[in-house]
């Protein structure tokens, strides 16, 4: 496990696809759409499509439940640091075989 961890962390494209991930989300927040336009097309060159398209799956589903409340509204957002760790998350589970 630490292994993988470490291999994961060391990926060529791992600031990119964070950065993608980030700015992404961004655009989420500001307009309610827009994630896949943002992020897909940075993550296609680093991964193969089916893996990008999981990848943002996974990071949807994760952001979306650590940023909605109990009510199903938007609360103030998570940090930097969460946003990272959801990102290195989803690219982790798509690159797993």
């Amino acid at each position: 496990m630490i292994e993988t961890l470490y291999q994961s962390l060391f990926f060529p494209g791992l600031v990119w696809l964070l950065g993608a991930a980030f700015v992404g989300g961004l655009v989420r927040g500001f307009t309610g759409f827009g994630t896949a336009m943002v992020f897909i097309p940075v993550a296609s060159l680093f991964l193969t499509p089916v893996s990008a398209i999981a990848a943002l799956v996974v990071m949807d589903i994760l952001a979306r439940r650590r940023c909605c409340g109990a009510r199903g509204g938007l609360s103030i957002g998570p940090s930097l640091g969460g946003w990272c760790w959801v990102g290195l998350l989803a690219f982790r589970l798509a690159r797993w075989r």
